[in-house]
């Protein structure tokens, strides 16, 4: 007993250090962000005595907080996409007095992405993908190359110790390669259709561990007019879509369950917020206002409008997802653990429904998210799809990236509100509308085809 006690004595001490520690890096991040603001002023203004003494503050903030403050987290791996920001803070010192402390750092800086890349490109090969895409075994010629290759990355040779500082410790390095061995041999002794489920989720799992910034659910950041949004990447891959079982009292529409393969793309993180709407358009046509509230009394037609702004600002393609691809977001990829709702079986877990919303929509991402980190992909306000409607068209869909009927007079929409009950919030369930109609609950989320190939 007592032993349990010590444990979770040091298991408390070590979260609240990893607290202190993450918000001390942003509170220095935002410092030197708002400095180096200073700098580009003052130099406008020819000022080089306070240019000077400005970069002297920028400096000692990132050399004392950003990466001290870093090195001394219990498990710098922990906050792996901070090694990103630290490279690029390194190149920016200038000041001679740190040089020391830059030359010692930056092969500790360096050591963790060399780790992660190289067994990354095992988790992540296409061999191993198509076999989770395909459910079928890994042949053993395919699961030794796996095996060679991950021993190939000699991650040992990884592990630097400088100042007394070990920013990667070997038994995590053990742990990592040990986790990537066990789901190689699985997948080529136990794989079933039973078992791809938990096999896609522990491959996701572990690609998260080794680069959060990176793979299935990856996130990528976004600014237009001073406001950033965030886009989840979903790896292309086949599904069931349509009233797969779990869709109880499933209308015709739905039917027939059929198989799709889609490429990979990025999908909102959350519906397009109204800071966003006001950023790109210059007013807000909500009903409920608020800055975190989604947008909502929005026709498809001025969707398309926002979208064609957005694209000029920001040199991107962003558009409405189509229907199969909201599908599949919103059942979490492969990682599906097949509810009803978007990440749960339970919706007043996920959703802002008719039984829970007081009649008006929510700020964004107040709910539980799903597999792949998406929000209110149930509930709040229903969403926009790029497709026509046909009720149907799921007997004729095309098998790869089908986008709906090439005419018609409606739009989908589909996820439910913050009006609707229970059975029109299930993931499967569509609803139609004129592409020159709006409402209170009605918004959309932006969809972008994804940078990675598909599998």
């Amino acid at each position: 007993m007592k032993k349990l006690v010590i444990l979770i004595l040091v298991a408390m001490a070590t979260a609240t250090a990893f607290a202190d520690t993450d918000q001390d890096v942003l509170n220095a991040n935002r410092f030197i962000k708002q400095t180096e603001r200073q700098i580009d002023e003052a130099r406008a203004a020819g000022n080089t005595a306070r240019v000077a003494r400005l970069c002297e503050a920028r400096d000692s903030a990132i050399v004392k907080h950003h990466i001290n403050r870093y090195l001394k987290a219990p498990c710098p791996h922990d906050f792996a996409t901070q090694f990103e920001d630290s490279k690029v803070y390194l190149d920016k010192v200038t000041s001679k007095r740190f040089a020391p402390f830059v030359r010692d750092y930056r092969p500790m800086v360096e050591q963790y992405p060399r780790f992660t890349n190289a067994v990354y490109a095992v988790i992540n090969s296409n061999t191993l993908t198509n076999a989770l895409n395909d459910g079928k075994p890994l042949r053993a010629t395919e699961a030794e190359n796996l095996r060679t290759q991950l021993k190939n990355c000699d991650y040992y040779k990884y592990y630097v110790t400088r100042n007394n500082v070990t920013p990667i410790s070997i038994p995590y390095l053990d742990d990592m390669v040990t986790r990537v061995y066990c789901l190689i041999d699985d997948m080529e002794v136990n794989m079933t259709t039973s078992t791809v489920v938990s096999y896609t989720t522990e491959c996701a799992d572990i690609m998260h561990d080794l680069k959060p910034e990176g793979g299935w659910g990856a996130v990528k950041r976004y600014t237009a007019s001073g406001v950033t949004f965030e886009m989840v990447e979903v790896l292309g891959g086949t599904f069931d879509m349509g009233a797969t079982p779990e869709q109880q009292n499933a209308h015709n529409d739905e039917k027939p369950v059929h198989q799709v393969k889609l490429s990979s793309y990025m999908i909102g993180k959350t519906e397009v917020t109204q800071e966003l709407w006001q950023a790109v358009m210059g007013e807000n046509p909500s009903h409920n206002k608020g800055e975190n509230l989604p947008v909502e009394h929005v026709s498809w037609n001025d969707c398309q409008t926002f979208i064609n702004k957005l694209n000029a600002m920001t040199g991107e393609n962003f558009r409405l997802p189509t229907e199969a691809e909201w599908e599949y977001a919103a059942r979490g990829m492969n990682r599906s653990k097949r509810t009803q709702y978007s990440g749960s079986a339970n919706i007043d877990e996920v959703a802002w429904y008719t039984d829970n919303s007081e009649g008006k929509t929510h700020p964004v991402a107040t709910k539980v998210p799903n597999e792949l980190g998406i929000y209110d992909m149930t509930g709040n306000v229903w969403e926009w799809c790029q497709d026509f409607y046909d009720s149907s068209y799921y007997k004729d869909s095309p098998s790869q990236n089908p986008t709906g009927p090439s005419e018609g007079s409606y739009r989908t929409g589909r996820g439910g509100g913050w009006g609707g009950d229970a059975g029109r919030c299930r993931m499967t369930f569509r609803t139609y509308d004129a592409p020159e109609n709006y409402s209170d609950d009605l918004g959309f989320r932006l969809a972008l085809t994804g940078p990675t190939e598909s599998h």
